[in-house]
């Protein structure tokens, strides 16, 4: 797996990158909760998901494909609908 070689400090900035994402998840679940699209607020709860396992994954150099990687960076948008 590619995140395997990653230097410590590039590793620390994926971490730090998903970490955003993640907090951008809650929010917009926040934001939402209760509201007119339940979709969304599943949406942003999977997201928050995937970011903190993708989060975990790294943390403890466990392998974790690009994919994956870039997949739990995604954080689900309203006007996507």
């Amino acid at each position: 797996m590619p995140p395997r070689h990653l230097s410590p400090a590039e590793r620390q900035k994926l971490i730090t990158q998903l970490e955003a994402s993640k907090r951008l998840d809650d929010a917009r679940y926040r934001e939402h909760l209760g509201g007119w699209d339940p979709i969304l607020t599943e949406n942003c709860t999977v997201q928050a998901k995937r970011a903190q396992q993708a989060i975990d994954d790294l943390e403890t150099e466990q392998p974790i494909s690009w994919q994956e990687i870039d997949r739990a960076m995604t954080v689900p948008n309203e006007y996507d609908w």
